[in-house]
């Protein structure tokens, strides 16, 4: 049976936590949050003092346990195997080997890893009974090395956002509440750095629809103006038709399904009730020259998704 997949590709800090925390309320969508850093998580090794989406330790959740035995057939997983392979055939600089084929150890890798991954994707549809793993892994590597999975489906949404707002989010200090016993801080980039992120990781989802007969794209700004819209949308996209969106009301919804999602913003820990709108902060808050810099260094691209210069 093949495992549907609708992947989230782009830059982190353009509201996919957001859309996945809304996506995750629908029957048969399994929410994973980032899955492919799974080896920076806890959840391999059960870690007592690291938080699951759900809300326990991974020690006393019990559930990525489960589903890392399954896929590794029994055994125990060998982490450093497995962050091995991951270096070896899903970063994005491994992008021109997977799309042309490599040399024989390289094609072993990519069988060996891809393997595992076909296991654990048939895994979490049939524990939770769902019609389609939402994956917001965002980065463009494992999502080229998914074209080399077999048993899964892979359709691609492509979150874009104003490459200015972006930057702002980068620049915030934001801790991590997942880790129970230290203060630990999500990490900072500059507006050089982030704005070549944008350029290639737009670039990259972009060129992912010649690899990926299913992709759409999604503005940041668009989805929250009219959530309810954007999520009809992505449904039908997703083969999702007649999903009840009732916990939708406007631009309130209410969150009231929990999952076991990994790494993210923090909040894929929110619950209740919720309103939905854009974080524009960067219009006051932003230096001049830091709005400006941005909106010089990632043009033309941010014009082709219709970012004008004022943003107004």
């Amino acid at each position: 049976m093949t495992t549907q997949v609708l992947y989230l590709a782009g830059l982190g800090r353009s509201g996919s936590t957001l859309l996945t925390r809304l996506l995750g309320q629908i029957e048969g969508v399994c929410s994973v949050g980032e899955i492919h850093h799974l080896w920076k998580t806890g959840a391999p090794r059960a870690a007592a003092d690291e938080l699951c989406g759900c809300g326990e330790t991974y020690a006393d959740c019990g559930f990525w346990l489960d589903r890392l035995a399954a896929a590794a057939q029994g055994g125990g997983v060998d982490l450093e195997r497995m962050r091995s392979l991951q270096e070896e055939v899903s970063r994005i600089r491994r992008i021109p080997r997977l799309e042309s084929g490599g040399d024989a150890a390289f094609e072993a890798a990519v069988e060996e890893y891809a393997g595992f991954w076909s296991r654990l994707y048939a895994e979490l549809r049939e524990a939770t009974g769902a019609r389609v793993i939402l994956d917001a892994s965002k980065d463009l590597g494992p999502l080229f090395f998914l074209d080399r999975v077999e048993g899964i489906e892979v359709r691609v949404l492509h979150l874009v956002r104003d490459p200015r707002g972006v930057a702002f989010s980068w620049s915030q200090r934001k801790l991590r509440p997942e880790f129970v016993d230290r203060e630990v801080y999500m990490n900072r980039h500059g507006v050089l750095d982030v704005a070549l992120r944008w350029w290639y990781s737009n670039l990259l989802a972009d060129r992912a629809s010649r690899r990926f007969p299913h992709t759409m794209r999604l503005r940041y700004e668009d989805f929250v103006a009219e959530p309810k819209a954007a999520l009809e949308t992505i449904c039908a996209f997703a083969d999702l038709d007649g999903a009840d969106l009732s916990f939708l009301d406007g631009r309130s919804a209410r969150i009231s399904r929990g999952d076991h999602s990994l790494s993210g913003n923090p909040m894929r820990f929110d619950s209740g009730a919720l309103t939905i709108r854009a974080d524009m902060r960067w219009h006051q808050e932003m230096s001049a020259a830091g709005r400006w810099a941005t909106a010089a260094l990632t043009w033309p691209l941010r014009r082709r998704y219709a970012y004008s210069w004022s943003a107004r």
